[in-house]
């Protein structure tokens, strides 16, 4: 779970769950890869100095201390040699789908229910609720670290309900 100002994030197997809760009529999107690995663990990353309890309810056994806190959460394997990682960044939501040498990034597709996805004029993904509206920008995709990252062409390409990418000539062994 994650939580920010007007939203709550969960990320669940197979299924990323976006409740925008800033109006008088909460608007929820979900997101579920397509031809994914349903079964990829979640595994905290970054981890943060805070601890979070859930004592809901009479029944303490049901109760929750003590749970700690992370910056950054990855699904290895969402797809061969593909990992999916979620993170804030500026108090932005933000996820990175990183591929590993000789892995096939095209077989990277996102189903929406919710919301149509649209693109615009930039080729960022809009995906218009009913109260409010979510916005995917335009893919930045690159090769390598740090000062030596290539930058590589990436788009959006939209079907119906499902957003795939396209990513434009690059070093497949790397």
């Amino acid at each position: 779970v994650a939580r920010g100002s007007g939203y709550a994030l969960f990320l669940e197997p197979g299924e990323v769950v976006l409740n925008l809760e800033g109006t008088a009529s909460p608007d929820t999107l979900r997101m579920r890869l397509v031809g994914a690995n349903d079964t990829a663990e979640a595994v905290g990353g970054a981890r943060q100095s805070g601890i979070v309890s859930y004592f809901i309810g009479n029944d303490p056994k049901k109760w929750r201390a003590g749970i700690p806190t992370y910056g950054k959460v990855r699904y290895a394997e969402v797809y061969p040699g593909v990992d999916l990682v979620f993170y804030g960044n500026q108090r932005q939501l933000e996820y990175d789908f990183v591929v590993a040498p000789g892995a096939d990034p095209s077989r990277i597709r996102m189903r929406f229910t919710g919301a149509s996805p649209k693109l615009d004029a930039d080729r960022n993904v809009i995906l218009a609720l009913d109260s409010d509206t979510v916005i995917l920008h335009k893919p930045v995709a690159y090769q390598g670290e740090g000062a030596a990252r290539k930058v590589v062409d990436g788009s959006f390409v939209v079907s119906d309900d499902r957003v795939d990418f396209r990513i434009g000539p690059y070093d497949h062994s790397q």
